[in-house]
């Protein structure tokens, strides 16, 4: 019988023990959570209703910024959200969708998820709901959760810090508990190289994982960081690790591990 992370004692987690020892030798590479990426700060948020694209960098955006941003109170979380927004690279035909809909309810969630008003469970249920109705096209689970972390109330509203659920991070969970966790969309492909015959697979967080799954995806991670005595940005940021031409350890051994699902999973609906 599966026992839902969320209730769960750290000390029952059923980490992959091949899995985990990967990923403790990959954190000898030192991401650094300020490492820059995404689009242009004042070039992303320009024009945007409501958004003060002065408060946004002229170039790349970091996390401390985007954090420094949140905990001001002055700051609109319409500006916050744009932050966030450029520093994951969003696409601008899904930005426009999501900031120039009449439909405003997204940010209305975000700013009492901000203040502390409803937990990051809550906070992904809602957004979710939205998400399942067609009120955030181009912005799923990827995108919304990126949200939920740079807005977790990091001060004297401390709140249980939501973590970003992108692909990455969501095989990883999986890959390092041996089951899916976060439930993954895959499509493979078949191609043909100078290497021969060689299949590749795409995976995307599916819409379909509800707030349980998110909670049970955060329990992992909280569990996860307070065992390697690390930090939510340090956690997320080796988590996420890095690819390109030049992936880092644990981005490599992701990759060559993590699985199609053979099992005919119900997703919670």
């Amino acid at each position: 019988m599966r026992t839902d992370l969320s209730t769960a004692e750290p000390t029952v987690l059923n980490w992959q023990d091949e899995a985990l020892t990967a990923f403790k030798v990959s954190l000898d590479d030192r991401l650094d959570p300020e490492d820059v990426g995404g689009k242009y700060g004042r070039n992303f948020a320009s024009g945007l209703p409501g958004v003060d694209a002065a408060c946004l960098p002229a170039g790349q955006v970091k996390r401390s910024m985007i954090f420094l941003l949140a905990s001001d109170t002055c700051v609109e979380t319409v500006t916050v959200a744009a932050a966030v927004m450029a520093w994951g690279g969003m696409h601008m035909s899904f930005r426009n969708m999501l900031f120039t809909s009449p439909d405003t309810r997204w940010l209305e969630i975000a700013t009492r998820f901000r203040s502390g008003e409803i937990d990051r469970q809550t906070a992904y249920a809602q957004l979710r709901t939205l998400r399942v109705e067609g009120s955030l096209k181009g912005t799923g689970p990827a995108y919304f959760t990126k949200l939920i972390y740079f807005l977790t109330p990091r001060g004297r509203k401390k709140a249980a810090q939501g973590y970003i659920m992108d692909q990455w991070a969501g095989c990883s969970v999986n890959l390092l508990l041996g089951r899916e966790v976060v439930l993954m969309n895959v499509s493979r492909s078949h191609q043909i190289s100078k290497r021969g015959h060689e299949v590749s697979s795409t995976f995307t967080v599916s819409d379909c994982n509800s707030e349980q799954n998110y909670e049970d995806f955060c329990r992992a991670i909280d569990v996860l960081a307070e065992q390697l005595k690390l930090s939510a940005d340090q956690i997320d940021r080796a988590l996420i690790a890095n690819g390109g031409r030049k992936p880092s350890q644990w981005r490599k051994y992701l990759i060559q591990n993590r699985s199609i699902p053979t099992f005919n999973a119900k997703p919670n609906l």
